[in-house]
């Protein structure tokens, strides 16, 4: 396990250098992070899917436990956003919207996302990849909390401000508490271990294609 959480921090510190992060931290523009949230509505509208059928693939019963968990611990987080979405000013995009070309990156990213989830083979590459959304997404409401506090939104939004990031920070020490309780006594052969490697590579490889696309809403 130690092993696989060491290899998700280095693409996670790889994953962190992506110019998104450093543009959004220092926009002083709300209309920056109305333009992220246009652009990531399909992604983080499927989101929940991405959960449920991971879940509903799990064959050993407490590690299906912990994905149960973090299932309904993200639940209603998309809630958050579209009242985000009011709350910037932000229509929700049209279909038609979603459907051009600007949002290619991310549908793209969302669809290998759905594929990675259906084509994983045994529960532990599903942890892995449980583990490195995790990792994404911390980044991004790391970042957006930092941006919305520095414009005054902290209290006014709360999935890209602090709420978000606290709730998310919270959930994943209390997942590593029941992964590490579970997988400390199992031993993974070289096999196992390099696909559970190239879950993880597929994982941020998408991650890094979407991200581009959220880039290009910042810079447009």
């Amino acid at each position: 396990m130690d092993t696989i959480k060491n290899y998700i921090k280095k693409k996670q510190g790889d994953f962190e250098q992506h110019p998104f992060f450093d543009k959004i931290t220092k926009s002083d523009s709300l209309d920056a992070l109305s333009s992220v949230a246009e652009r990531i509505s399909f992604w983080v509208m499927i989101f929940q899917d991405v959960l449920r059928l991971n879940e509903a693939r799990f064959v050993d019963p407490n590690l299906s436990q912990v994905a149960k968990q973090h299932r309904l611990e993200d639940g209603g987080h998309n809630v958050w956003f579209l009242e985000d979405l009011n709350k910037l000013n932000t229509q929700e995009p049209k279909l038609t919207s979603l459907f051009q070309d600007d949002h290619i990156l991310i549908r793209d990213a969302a669809y290998a996302l759905v594929s990675e989830v259906l084509e994983v083979r045994n529960d532990y590459e599903r942890i892995a990849l449980l583990l490195s959304i995790e990792g994404t997404a911390h980044s991004l409401f790391e970042n957006t909390a930092v941006f919305c506090e520095r414009i005054g939104y902290s209290k006014i939004l709360k999935y890209f401000s602090y709420n978000h990031f606290n709730a998310e920070d919270n959930h994943e020490s209390l997942m590593d508490d029941g992964l590490e309780a579970t997988l400390n006594n199992i031993h993974l052969s070289q096999d196992e271990h390099k696909g559970i490697f190239e879950v993880i590579d597929h994982t941020y490889e998408a991650f890094t294609s979407m991200y581009d696309g959220l880039y290009a809403a910042l810079v447009k």
